[in-house]
């Protein structure tokens, strides 16, 4: 199945009130307490996105930097990762105005919500590794 928008899936350390705060807004979204995955590792939860197409969204940047570069090293596929820095649901739920953000533009990519809101006439201020074959020092820094 084509999908325009990314589904999102959540890492088991985000609050699983931000997937009730985005499925408010029109969201699909996905929790590891959804999906039975509760307790599987990082590895695991990254080939499960991967498998269904998601777009994982996590606050763990230390090991899913290290899964992504394992991908591209390997030439496997997912559809993006999201690192959210730690902030109340509500607030990174405002922040998280997705609805721009393709799955197209996702694949293979890890997009930081920092401190910007990631929609508006403003455009995308965030930043970006793109892990795609055609990107020499794989990153890319859009504003």
């Amino acid at each position: 199945m084509n999908h325009l928008f990314i589904d999102l899936y959540l890492d088991e350390d985000v609050d699983v009130l931000i997937a009730d705060l985005l499925r408010g807004r029109g969201f699909n979204v996905a929790t590891t307490r959804d999906e039975g995955q509760l307790g599987n590792s990082d590895a695991v939860q990254l080939a499960f996105a991967a498998i269904h197409r998601k777009t994982l969204l996590t606050h763990n940047r230390a090991d899913f930097e290290a899964l992504a570069r394992q991908y591209f090293e390997a030439g496997r596929t997912h559809s993006g990762i999201i690192l959210a820095v730690r902030r109340p649901p509500h607030e990174i739920a405002l922040r998280f105005c997705v609805s721009s953000i393709t799955s197209r533009r996702m694949k293979w990519r890890i997009r930081f919500v920092i401190s910007s809101v990631l929609c508006g006439a403003s455009g995308i201020a965030s930043k970006i590794i793109q892990t795609t074959s055609k990107s020499e020092n794989k990153k890319d820094i859009q504003e």
